[in-house]
């Protein structure tokens, strides 16, 4: 009788061990699935940014090259819809923030002409329907460059702490 007690209880210990192993095997292969799901979603998001960032820098080449053309209509919606359309993929995180501050930077510089200025002004207040968001940043980026006015460095400060500070999809405005 003991002998096959001792069995039985070699043998539940045996199945016990390959039970272990083979359960800690499969928690190893399901935790490296996961992260490799994991990786595989930021690779995809990456990608995505990276589409956006040339679409968009292509477009915009596409815009200004014949040079800047404020006072054509046609042209001027195209470039602020431009911009409407690279503030909502920042807004909702389909863009890096880094580039949509180059860009913001570089519109900033561009408000130093009247004649832009005018034109931005024109276009929010045309678009009035635009959502709140939008039209609040653009109303202080243009604050921004118009009370820095030359200073490059400080304005290109204000406006890296405006788009990092920014409240984007998911996040309370107030």
């Amino acid at each position: 009788m003991f002998d096959i007690i001792t069995a039985a209880a070699a043998l539940s210990f045996v199945v016990s061990s390959i039970a272990l192993w083979y359960s800690r095997t499969a928690a190893r292969a399901a935790r490296e699935q996961a992260a490799t799901a994991s990786n595989a979603n930021l690779f995809a998001r990456e990608a995505r940014h990276a589409e956006a960032v040339l679409q968009f820098t292509g477009r915009y080449a596409e815009l200004i090259d014949g040079g800047l053309r404020f006072g054509h209509q046609s042209w001027e919606y195209q470039f602020w819809a431009l911009y409407a359309l690279e503030y909502f993929f920042y807004e909702r995180r389909w863009m890096p923030s880094f580039i949509f501050e180059l860009w913001m930077i570089e519109l900033a510089s561009m408000y130093e002409s009247g004649e832009v200025r005018a034109s931005r002004v024109g276009y929010l207040g045309h678009y009035a329907e635009r959502p709140e968001g939008m039209t609040s940043f653009f109303g202080r980026l243009l604050a921004i460059a118009e009370s820095c006015g030359d200073d490059r460095a400080t304005r290109s400060r204000e406006i890296m702490q405006l788009v990092r500070t920014w409240p984007r999809a998911g996040e309370n405005r107030d």
